[in-house]
């Protein structure tokens, strides 16, 4: 296997994060899609600036603290970009976790190969804004085809595999009108959250002081979605 030139780092998340469980995140650089509000400016557009780990001692590291988790979680940046994600999953499953992937649902045939050979367990897709063409470029910050994420969506589905759709409720980017065409096209999944952007070193300086819904809001818009999602 040939290892990721680099990895930004690696930390333990809390049993509340959309895995319900504590586990191990590796942030793997660079992304294909250009979302303005996203604030992971360094990790996206200066990843090659960035000190490498290597996959042996960061293999190590979750070997010694495998006592206290079950699962790997591949994110970033977009993960599925790194044709090295095939190996570092076979080498996660090699220590005997489950795996995971945070992904935008742009390679839908990568999507289908990893699920083919057992490699994937749980997938996070982020749902950006209306499954529109219009819609999606505006939100990614480039010229976008949704029929991508649509038919990643679809092999998800079909194939059984345990998916949790995510929302960031950015201002200008998303809102509650969109919701029910939205559901509709989401039909058959069981699980979109929803969480609050937060500003800082986003993509395009407009977002960095944009103000997020208050958690009472996300509440309310989480009950309308599910609501709307399993009607």
């Amino acid at each position: 296997m040939q290892n990721p030139a680099s990895i930004k780092g690696m930390r333990f998340l809390d049993a509340d994060n959309w895995t319900g469980r504590a586990c191990v995140q590796l942030m793997m650089p660079f992304c294909n899609l250009r979302c303005p509000w996203c604030n992971e400016r360094e990790l996206v557009l200066e990843a090659r600036k960035l000190p490498g780990l290597d996959w042996q001692e960061v293999l190590a590291a979750i070997s010694h603290k495998k006592q206290g988790i079950s699962l790997v979680v591949l994110s970033g940046g977009e993960p599925m970009m790194h044709r090295a994600l095939e190996g570092l999953l076979r080498d996660v499953k090699a220590l005997g976790l489950e795996t995971g992937v945070e992904t935008n649902a742009t390679q839908p045939d990568f999507v289908e190969h990893l699920i083919k050979n057992q490699l994937l367990d749980c997938v996070a897709v982020d749902i950006k804004a209306d499954l529109t063409d219009e819609a999606y470029s505006r939100a990614v910050g480039v010229p976008f085809p949704v029929s991508l994420v649509l038919e990643t969506l679809q092999k998800l589905l079909a194939s059984g595999t345990k998916t949790i759709l995510r929302t960031t409720l950015v201002p200008g980017i998303i809102s509650a009108e969109q919701f029910p065409a939205l559901a509709a096209r989401l039909k058959g999944f069981t699980s979109w959250r929803f969480s609050p952007f937060i500003g800082g070193t986003t993509l395009d300086p407009y977002f960095k002081a944009e103000t997020s819904f208050s958690q009472m809001q996300i509440n309310q818009l989480q009950s309308q979605a599910e609501a709307l999602l399993y009607s």
